[in-house]
């Protein structure tokens, strides 16, 4: 590795100190709330209470096998390198489209090595800053770094959710604080409804390779990308973006109509006070080729907050082109050939993508493609199977039908038939065929031959399990 160590040495002590950097975007599409980042101690963890989403990424763990005195020194030179991670995660979050109202906090080690759920709990429960609130978004990033056959690995970890719970309760076991995101689906001319839910937000992604040669190639782009400018003009003056030691920054950041520049201004005196940064697209190629769960966490970044925009709170609502530019980052996640070891996280990108093509593009045909994807990928999961029972139930049942659809009573029963507990599936099967029995026209390919005996087995087996069903569907 080149002799950059002991200049990111430097620059992080420099940066770890630092406050808090604060970015309030101007209204390159309508206004919308501050964008805002930062490093904090991790035992000390802080988020944005006025973001309607918060991205946290963890410094990543060095471990090893072994515990020799020369293995510990490779472990405090994977360290050094972890942190170098979480500086560049942090400078790709300038570079990424967002979706309004985003804060980044950058979470170190600083010496104390923090439990990931410990670090969650506690911005859940309040740490160094309020609790997150109910219906605020938090993307959680963590992961490891090890050597293995002399090469480096890193291997992430992603949770998102939205919370549930009162802003100064926390529930246990913390799953139970996370909002379920569901799309409730009305039947054509009837009072029945359907449902489809998505798994669990909680993935873990591969390790990938990441040699010394790439992780410089990656520092040198954004250090070129992290230059102040005094004009947005690439052959301009300009300078580097430093901090001292124990002085916090704070910048106003305005979307300038130079494509590719942001004008920054300090709110505290440093220097530079003023200039413009350059979004370097090459830096973030570079980063995301080698880690497309950079993807996947802007995809569900937006996932969520097209899911918050769905209600009626205080939270600014999403651009015009949030569905567009999620399904687009799971797309990039999907064709990255890293990611072929991973069937059942690519059945969840293709899934989430069908979930907001049906809620947010009314694109039901398209969805059903996603879904039935998701469902080739990851046979065990039901999730899909009642997907593409409720996709087709609008396809063939309201207004005209609109093949290719299956019979969806025969998804519902598939999903059950695998996981014989599916609540939401077997409710999906009740509604599903007590509307066949009050629809006056049968609708194109659907067989009722048997319908009014099935129904009554579906009733007979709700009547004895009512905590199956969903309480929301009851």
């Amino acid at each position: 590795m080149k002799d950059a160590t002991d200049i990111l040495k430097t620059r992080l002590a420099a940066l770890i100190l630092c406050g808090v950097l604060t970015l309030l975007t101007g209204a390159s599409f309508g206004a919308r709330g501050a964008d805002a980042g930062g490093f904090t101690a991790c035992d000390s963890p802080y988020i944005f209470e006025g973001s309607a989403a918060n991205i946290v990424p963890l410094e990543y763990l060095a471990t090893s096998a072994e515990a020799t005195s020369s293995e510990g020194n490779r472990l405090e030179r994977l360290q050094e390198m972890a942190q170098r991670f979480s500086w560049l995660f942090k400078l790709d979050s300038w570079h990424q489209p967002t979706y309004g109202s985003l804060g980044v906090v950058a979470h170190m080690f600083l010496g104390q090595v923090c439990d990931p759920d410990e670090v969650l709990e506690k911005l859940l429960a309040g740490g160094a800053s309020v609790p997150l609130r109910n219906g605020q978004v938090l993307v959680f990033m963590q992961g490891r770094i090890f050597i293995e056959d002399e090469q480096i690995f890193l291997q992430s970890r992603l949770r998102g959710f939205r919370r549930q719970s009162h802003q100064y309760e926390f529930l246990q076991p913390m799953p139970r604080n996370y909002a379920e995101e569901v799309l409730f689906v009305p039947l054509a001319g009837s009072d029945q409804r359907l449902s489809v839910s998505v798994p669990a937000l909680d993935v873990t992604f591969a390790a990938r390779v990441i040699s010394a040669e790439l992780f410089d190639g990656i520092d040198s782009a954004f250090l070129e990308a992290s230059r102040v400018f005094a004009q947005p003009d690439v052959n301009a003056s300009s300078e580097e973006l430093m901090f001292e030691p124990g002085q916090p920054r704070a910048f106003s950041v305005r979307i300038t109509n130079e494509p590719g520049w942001i004008e920054v201004n300090d709110e505290m005196g440093g220097h530079p006070d003023h200039g413009f940064i350059r979004v370097n697209p090459e830096a973030s190629r570079l980063f995301h080729h080698s880690l497309p769960e950079l993807d996947f966490l802007n995809g569900i970044l937006g996932f969520l907050r097209l899911q918050q925009d769905h209600e009626l709170g205080e939270y600014p609502p999403v651009p015009g082109r949030a569905p567009s530019q999620a399904i687009a980052a799971f797309e990039r996640y999907l064709e990255n050939e890293l990611t072929g070891d991973e069937p059942e996280l690519r059945a969840l990108a293709h899934g989430l993508i069908g979930f907001i093509e049906a809620s947010e593009l009314n694109n039901w045909s398209a969805s059903r493609k996603s879904f039935l994807r998701a469902a080739e990928l990851a046979p065990t999961d039901t999730h899909y199977r009642n997907a593409l029972g409720v996709t087709d139930a609008i396809l063939c049942c309201s207004g005209d039908a609109r093949p290719p659809y299956r019979d969806p009573a025969r998804w519902f029963a598939d999903a059950i038939s695998v996981y014989p507990v599916n609540g939401e599936a077997l409710s999906n099967l009740l509604h599903f065929l007590e509307f066949l029995m009050a629809t006056e026209r049968t609708p194109e390919g659907i067989d009722t031959a048997n319908l009014p005996k099935t129904l009554n087995v579906v009733r007979n087996v709700t009547e004895k399990n009512p905590h199956l069903l969903r309480k929301d569907l009851r």
